[in-house]
């Protein structure tokens, strides 16, 4: 790459006409050759007669004729119509079909539970109503004092166990006193009174089709009951009556209201297998005396389930509130892998707690946890169901007084039969339809298979010689001849693809030319801006070696401050323009990690302390210390995430960490040519965060953070000063590593700002192709801000050569080699410096590249014409990296940047006047 060359004249007198040309770059980036075409169209529609060509036959004229002789096309699309319309047609309506029915099975479904549950709702109902009236005439009874008959009190006696119990059946209730309780005046006065209620239990279980049996129980375990049964071998004698659901469901704690309420199901202790029961607490005043209920057996409501009908082949059942199976009916016990059980023992079940065994629990059941959990949610629904390998729909409505659920299960299948069937016959008869037409085309097909080819051959060569100027206009040669062909149509598409590429061409050599001339501009801004900042920066340095008070030493500070702060803002828009633009390359070294991270913590440790914030950093100990990678832009990286967070940070602490990070192969970057298994083994990813307990961003803040010019506060009234291109370049030159950056961050408490990267380890260097060709030797572009003065050991007669147009740099030069005890000749441009190289020699020549006359580069030339060995280095204000390939290029033994600093100049020199510095 050869070095672009300006004169001073052409530094003033173009720069208007740079930014010209810099618009019109970006007005062709923004072009769209298609409105060049539109407005070339009606130029290049010339009729045949015009050009003197032969007439030329219309595409559209062919094909009709072609297609009337031969009828192909449309017999084939009426059968392609007549097919897709058949099935589109019989698929559109089985599924509309299918869906009505499916919908109105659906509430076909849901109005059925519902009617059920409502149904068995107004019968509990009316036991409920049943059981407080009787609740209301035990009270009464309890209140008033009775007196027995004779044949009354005869009718109990006390048993051998200790027990107080009836012994013969006179019409009446049952009664039954545990021996846990001695009958005394007033138990016996408790029978007499309630044995008044016979009549009514009586009536109540006569009366009431549900009601199994009526009884009244109280607190020291006294039960009378309807209808009469032998109770003292039917209880045990020392029944504990408060400890049943049937009682204790009733008292203040679990009823404070005193109303009606309904027991679960339980093993009736007086014989009558399983049932739920209807209770209402019986008071005397605040005290409980005891509780009345209505049973109701399960036996009942069982068989009153599974004698309803229900349609579709469907079946119907009954669960209770903690998910069992009440009522199954046994053509479904197959279905639901269960076995209805009917037997029971009072001795072993009366004491447990459970009714049915675990597999009967719909809510327990894994293969039924999401339809048991809709069914506990939801108070009337349906939704389908797979059982057995078939899909089912299944609807329910609860009833409330119980907690139970009517559940309705039907066979899909059932609900959509018909439709299936009527389809299903449609189907065959459109395939014997469609196996008819297909035989019949496949013959007359061969017929027309002929003249089909030979129209094929018409329209399909043309066509390729269209797709080969297509192809050498996208490779890039935009000059083409347009071929002749029969086809109107085609023959005019060849001379617009033609015409297309040349304007295409025409097009791209202007834009090339105007990105050329944004390229130069950028060098004249780099160019332009830097040479000044060397004299501010440079004088400003040497200013500070002289006697200065504290004021005017504050003011000397000042000044080099904003100058690099300068400096620092055009770096970034430098490299951003460059990373926009895809021109900045990188430049991979080898370097312990470790050692770079220590003398970054070093150099940031200090100013971050002088904020009053701590700092403390950490390395995993699981990353390679030897790596290779671009470190000066890893340097440049973690300098705008510690300032980001030194900037935004008021009190507190700044951390930085390097760990492991997962390693995906780079598709883009500079380590997107690694790709075989050796060179992946050898890379690592490695993630850099600088986290601070600063002032922390908003989430809707945090998606602008890296995008260039982009700050959280761009009022007037911001507070924190920057251009917001810190976090772009990060993120620019991340992704060119082949990597990512990201943030995470609390409002008010802190921010964590990361990148991750994959770096190479060095010893895998040889593999992947890794440069070993030293750099061209060069100063840092950013010393410390400080320099102190350093001894001269230049050799006594040591002669520089300085070749410099700008007088500022001049003057700053020959202090700076005065310093060190060397003559120092000043040369203002290149052929200057010729004609004193040829006179003298010279240990070392400072060289320029940008002068008037004689630029720098043609003046190496013929110093080197003169003498070989001349240690010449070049003083550029190019900072972009490509400088030290084209430096090395044109023979230069090093070169250094503008503004440069004392420290740099001095170094540049010593290190070049002992011995000559390395051939690039």
């Amino acid at each position: 790459m050869e070095v672009v060359e300006f004169s001073a004249s052409d530094r003033s007198g173009n720069f208007q006409q740079q930014l010209e040309q810099m618009r019109l770059s970006k007005r062709l980036e923004r072009f769209e050759v298609s409105h060049s075409l539109d407005s070339e169209r009606p130029l290049l529609r010339q009729d045949a007669s015009e050009t003197g060509a032969a007439a030329k036959i219309p595409l559209t004229r062919l094909l009709r004729r072609s297609f009337i002789r031969a009828a192909l096309i449309p017999l084939l699309a009426v059968e392609v119509v007549l097919v897709i319309a058949f099935l589109v047609t019989h698929q559109v309506s089985t599924a509309s079909q299918i869906a009505v029915q499916r919908v109105d099975a659906q509430e076909n479904l849901v109005r059925l539970v519902q009617a059920r549950a409502d149904a068995f709702t107004q019968e509990l109902e009316s036991v409920a109503i049943g059981t407080d009236l009787y609740r209301r005439q035990a009270e009464a009874a309890l209140r008033t004092p009775a007196q027995a008959t004779h044949k009354e009190r005869s009718r109990y006696a006390k048993t051998p166990d200790g027990a107080f119990a009836t012994q013969r059946d006179t019409g009446g209730a049952a009664a039954f006193y545990s021996n846990l309780t001695p009958v005394g005046v007033a138990q016996r006065q408790k029978i007499w009174r309630t044995a008044r209620l016979d009549p009514f239990m009586k009536d109540l279980v006569e009366v009431h089709p549900l009601i199994t049996q009526v009884y009244f129980n109280s607190f020291d375990s006294y039960n009378r009951i309807y209808p009469y049964f032998d109770a003292a071998k039917q209880y045990p004698p020392n029944l504990n009556i408060p400890t049943y659901n049937f009682y204790y469901l009733a008292d203040a704690t679990h009823n404070p209201a005193r109303s009606v309420v309904w027991t679960d199901s339980y093993l009736d202790p007086a014989g009558q297998g399983w049932m739920v029961s209807c209770i209402a607490p019986v008071y005397q005043g605040d005290f409980l005396e005891g509780v009345v209920g209505s049973d109701i057996t399960l036996e009942v409501l069982i068989n009153q389930v599974l004698a309803n009908q229900v349609p579709w082949n469907g079946y119907a059942l009954l669960l209770a509130k903690d998910g069992t199976i009440l009522a199954l009916p046994q053509a479904a016990e197959r279905e639901w892998g269960l076995t209805e059980k009917t037997n029971h023992s009072y001795t072993d079940f009366i004491r447990e707690d459970t009714f049915k065994p675990e597999e009967f629990n719909l809510f327990r059941r894994p293969d039924l946890a999401a339809f048991g959990e809709a069914i506990q949610q939801q108070f009337t629904s349906v939704q389908n169901l797979t059982l057995g390998g078939q899909s089912k729909l299944a609807a329910w409505s609860h009833i409330p007084d119980t907690g139970w659920t009517y559940l309705v299960i039907v066979p899909e299948q059932e609900v959509f039969a018909r439709t299936q069937v009527l389809g299903q016959r449609l189907l065959f008869l459109g395939k014997v339809m469609i196996l008819g037409m297909i035989v019949f085309y496949t013959l007359f097909l061969v017929y027309l298979l002929h003249s089909g080819n030979r129209m094929s051959r018409q329209v399909a060569e043309p066509l390729q010689e269209i797709e080969t100027l297509v192809n050498a206009i996208a490779a890039g040669q935009y000059t083409q001849t347009a071929p002749t062909m029969a086809i109107a149509e085609l023959d005019h598409t060849a001379t617009q693809v033609v015409a297309m590429g040349k304007t295409l061409g025409d097009r791209t050599e202007a834009l090339m030319k105007a990105l050329k001339v944004k390229a130069d501009f950028l060098g004249i801004v780099s160019h332009e801006l830097r040479t000044p900042m060397n004299g501010i920066l440079g004088m400003g340095e040497l200013l500070r070696l002289t006697p200065l008070d504290a004021t005017q030493r504050d003011y000397l500070e000042t000044i080099m401050l904003s100058g690099e702060h300068l400096l620092r803002l055009l770096n970034d828009i430098l490299d951003m323009s460059r990373l926009e633009a895809h021109a900045l390359t990188l430049n991979p070294v080898s370097f312990n990690l470790a050692e770079f991270l220590q003398e970054k913590a070093a150099l940031w440790r200090s100013r971050i302390e002088q904020k009053g914030l701590a700092f403390d950093w950490e390395m995993a100990a699981d990353l390679p210390h030897q790596v290779i990678a671009d470190r000066e832009r890893l340097r440049q990286m973690l300098n705008n995430f510690l300032s980001n967070a030194l900037k935004f940070t008021p009190e507190g602490r700044i951390q930085l960490q390097v760990s492991r990070a997962s390693l995906d192969v780079p598709t883009s970057g500079s380590l997107a040519n690694a790709t075989t298994p050796t060179q992946v083994q050898s890379m690592v990813g490695c993630r850099f965060a600088v986290s601070d307990t600063g002032i922390g961003i908003a989430i809707k803040d945090q998606v602008h953070l890296f995008r260039p010019f982009s700050q959280v506060d761009n009022s007037l009234q911001r507070a924190y000063e920057g251009a917001g291109l810190g976090l772009s370049i990060v993120k620019e030159l991340a992704e060119l590593m082949g990597g990512r950056v990201g943030v995470e961050s609390t409002l008010g408490k802190g921010t964590t700002f990361w990148f991750e990267i994959p770096l190479r380890v060095a010893e895998e260097a040889a593999i992947a192709g890794t440069p070993t060709k030293p750099p061209l030797p060069t100063a840092a572009r950013l010393p410390a801000r400080a320099s102190e003065p350093v001894a001269a050991t230049t050799p006594p007669k040591a002669r520089i050569l300085v070749v410099e147009d700008n007088r500022v740099n001049q003057k700053f030069a020959l202090l700076v080699v005065q310093q060190l005890g060397a003559d120092c000749d000043i040369a203002a441009d290149g052929q200057e410096a010729i004609d004193l190289f040829a006179q003298a020699a010279y240990d070392l020549v400072l060289m320029d590249l940008h002068m008037p006359r004689v630029d720098g580069i043609t003046a190496l030339h013929a110093i080197r014409q003169i003498n070989p060995q001349a240690v010449v280095v070049a003083v550029t204000a190019d900072a972009l990296p490509e400088t030290c390939d084209r430096l090395r290029q044109v023979g230069f033994n090093g070169y250094i940047t503008k503004p440069f600093r004392l420290k740099d100049m001095r170094e540049v020199i010593l290190n070049a006047l002992p011995t000559a510095l390395q051939q690039c």
